[in-house]
């Protein structure tokens, strides 16, 4: 899973550039997840609904369920890590796009630039920069029409990222360095091996344990 963060002032574009990208991705056979910071907050539960009863009568959380899809509506104490979020709830993905969660230090990052909106990088560590005017940067830039290409250089940046591996306990994240996350693999790889899988390539591998 590769996760980017789409980044850049109001009315730049980020929202159809995120829904053209995703077209594109879906078209090469990549399967997509997104992300988007709500700092103000969002309705998703209306008052007349059985779930928003639900968490009044003091539920922490609720599932909604249907045969095509699923919504989770769940009290949060404090700002979701975006890597828990798509570990989480986005799993199954091979890109996760991010539109805000321009101070995420632990996500790549794509800076939008518009002319006559904003014409000045602000984000020190982008990776690149999308715009509609020439700009003079040693990073790699492109118009924002330019999807395939874009595409392209989400596809070099998937081939050379580093594994997710997540240790979490009591809802709490383990930080974990290169040698125990790889230690971790190869344990449960080596456990995994001797079980009757009826599975050409393990590509992923979730354990949770209540104690």
């Amino acid at each position: 899973m590769l996760l980017i963060g789409i980044t850049g002032v109001s009315d730049t574009g980020k929202t159809r550039l995120i829904n053209q990208l995703i077209t594109e991705l879906n078209k090469r056979g990549y399967r997509v997840g997104c992300i988007k910071h709500c700092p103000r907050g969002f309705k998703f539960d209306p008052p007349d609904k059985d779930s928003f009863k639900f968490r009044k009568s003091g539920a922490r959380g609720v599932v909604l369920s249907s045969p095509n899809e699923i919504g989770l509506i769940k009290k949060s104490t404090d700002e979701n890590k975006l890597e828990d979020l798509a570990i989480n709830h986005l799993s199954d993905c091979d890109f996760v796009l991010i539109e805000g969660y321009k101070r995420a230090k632990a996500v790549k990052k794509i800076e939008l630039l518009r002319i006559g909106i904003s014409e000045k990088p602000r984000i020190k560590d982008s990776i690149a920069i999308i715009s509609n005017f020439l700009i003079k940067t040693k990073k790699p830039t492109f118009h924002p029409d330019d999807i395939k290409n874009i595409v392209n250089f989400l596809e070099k940046l998937s081939k050379g990222r580093d594994k997710m591996t997540r240790l979490k306990i009591n809802e709490k994240t383990i930080p974990l360095n290169s040698f125990v996350k790889n230690a971790l693999t190869n344990i449960l790889l080596g456990f995994l091996s001797t079980l009757k899988i009826d599975e050409d390539r393990i590509y992923k591998v979730d354990i949770r344990l209540e104690a």
